[in-house]
């Protein structure tokens, strides 16, 4: 079997948990994996928790314009490492960094994406882009050139049942002790383009959160991109995030601002609510409602407060979860070893045809 060179760019930490496993059968194949980066949160760490090599690019800015002028960097930097490295096929989620100089370079360029309001992140990764690989419920009202869908959520990528087995023992690393109810709850910066004008909770409604939490004997742990006033401080995790989804696992449910963690939540079966204007963007949150009943998507706090108080800790909610967690898993594929086998054959068959 022909040995490729396969970079990955990963800009979010997230995008480290949806590449692992590739990475790990792509190497076990004999191909060589470059990683490259953004350092953005806790990319980084991630990746040096999974003792993944990588390459940083540049570093995450807060301000349009520095993220122009930043932009323009990882694209000059990953054309000349493909050049160095002598890459046969770029892959990353969103292909904003990626697809333009692997299309300049003449490499096979793949891009993965479900974000359907990242309108010109993607306006310029799919034109540059050899394929555009979507979960089947993305971009149905959208024209995508190059797209082929999988029958799956990014999440499943390290979530799926093949790859992923809660670890209660992690719970000491957030002071939980046995038999504890919590519930987790996700903020988020609101600092990418697509996140311009959205909102969800605010201080505000965090506090009435707390209130009512507390009230149904509940404690509350806080992941958070932004910085929160000082009252807050108690409540919010800010080690082992490697762990998280073991978090979520034995977790009481999640309420947030983060769609990848409420999808997170829903696969392990927890009660999850999404509070985010995006909420409507959305197609694959909207499929995890309206197909699965394992997520709940409302557009504001003030929509979500009654679903919270009346049926977040119901006997009802959770046995429509077990019913939408089978199914789900019934009509999904393995995507970590769908995108892996997916990305060596149409590369092989590209470079066949070019010979």
């Amino acid at each position: 079997m022909v040995s490729l060179n396969i970079l990955v760019e990963i800009g979010h930490p997230a995008h480290v948990h949806f590449f692992k496993n590739p990475i790990k059968l792509w190497q076990q194949q004999g191909h060589s994996v470059h990683v490259v980066t953004r350092d953005k949160e806790f990319t980084h760490e991630l990746l040096k928790e999974f003792h993944i090599p990588y390459t940083s690019l540049s570093k995450q800015q807060s301000h349009i314009m520095l993220q122009a002028i930043e932009l323009v960097i990882r694209w000059t930097k990953t054309f000349l490492f493909i050049k160095k490295q002598r890459i046969d096929v770029a892959i990353s989620i969103s292909g904003i960094t990626s697809a333009f100089p692997a299309h300049f370079a003449g490499i096979v360029a793949i891009t993965d994406s479900d974000t359907e309001d990242a309108v010109l992140s993607n306006a310029i990764a799919f034109r540059f882009s050899d394929v555009v690989l979507t979960p089947a419920s993305c971009f149905t009202h959208i024209e995508v050139p190059n797209r082929i869908t999988y029958n799956a959520f990014h999440e499943l990528a390290y979530l799926h049942p093949a790859w992923f087995a809660p670890d209660k023992t992690a719970l000491r690393y957030f002071d939980v002790q046995e038999g504890e109810r919590y519930v987790v709850i996700r903020l988020v910066r609101w600092k990418a383009v697509h996140d311009i004008h959205e909102k969800g909770i605010s201080e505000h409604h965090l506090e009435q959160l707390l209130s009512m939490l507390s009230e149904r004997g509940c404690r509350v742990l806080i992941s958070t991109e932004r910085q929160l006033s000082r009252q807050f401080s108690p409540y919010v995790v800010t080690k082992h995030v490697s762990n998280m989804f073991d978090l979520l696992a034995f977790s009481s449910g999640y309420i947030g601002e983060s769609p990848t963690m409420a999808m997170e939540a829903g696969i392990l079966g927890k009660p999850s609510v999404f509070i985010s204007s995006r909420a409507s963007h959305l197609g694959y949150t909207a499929e995890m409602e309206e197909r699965y009943g394992l997520l709940h998507a409302f557009q504001s706090f003030e929509t979500a407060r009654s679903f919270l108080e009346d049926q977040f800790f119901s006997e009802r909610l959770q046995n429509a979860i077990a019913k939408g967690q089978e199914q789900l898993q019934k009509e999904t594929v393995d995507l970590s070893a769908w995108v892996a086998d997916f990305t060596v054959d149409y590369t092989m068959k590209h470079q066949a045809r070019r010979a």
